[in-house]
């Protein structure tokens, strides 16, 4: 619930924002229609109908990065984390230094099973940006990641070790039987003819 009141505020204070910011003039008429319908969606709680508006916002004016932001954190809330993803792609594209959106796929590429990929994100963002510390500790991943696949190569040799000497030791075995049996054959042969 908290994070909806928060998810909340920050729609209605980007909406304000951006209504009055004189780059917000820049927009198609059609993609500020969309964008504005899909904030009063929003504050409806009719999430689908207010991420069908960012969309078409976005269509109207595919360079609108708030429409984007705010699709994707919808989206997010959602939990369609892999649309989500794409919908802050599409903010990294048109605007790398936007380092909350960078920071975002990080964390959807993680959720996502994609820590490779969330790890590359993260070191985009500097560390003195608003949002580094915050990227720093998610960077923890990488080290978290690569010992656990490090650890798992190792398990992983030790176990096929493990097999390969049992199937070496059984295959002795089987051998060991064999000559015996042999031997003892020809021994009875030798025993029989004599």
């Amino acid at each position: 619930m908290k994070l909806f009141k928060i998810l909340r505020l920050l729609l209605v204070f980007l909406f304000a924002l951006f209504v009055f910011n004189p780059a917000f003039a820049d927009l198609s008429s059609d993609a500020k229609i969309e964008y504005n319908k899909g904030i009063q969606f929003y504050q409806t709680g009719m999430y689908s109908q207010a991420a069908d508006c960012f969309k078409k916002a976005t269509e109207y004016d595919p360079n609108f990065i708030d429409a984007y932001f705010n699709l994707g954190s919808l989206l997010e809330y959602l939990k369609q984390d892999d649309d989500a993803l794409n919908a802050f792609k599409q903010i990294i594209l048109r605007k790398p230094d936007d380092y909350e959106a960078v920071y975002k796929a990080a964390e959807l590429s993680k959720r996502t099973g994609n820590v490779e990929k969330a790890i590359m994100y993260l070191s985009l963002i500097p560390e003195d940006s608003l949002i580094g510390q915050r990227a720093k500790e998610l960077a923890q991943l990488e080290e978290n990641f690569n010992f656990e696949k490090e650890q798992i190569k190792i398990k992983y040799q030790m176990d096929y070790d493990l097999i390969k000497n049992r199937e070496e030791n059984e295959i002795k075995k089987v051998l060991e039987k064999k000559i015996i049996e042999k031997a003892r054959n020809k021994l009875l042969k030798l025993i029989n003819y004599n």
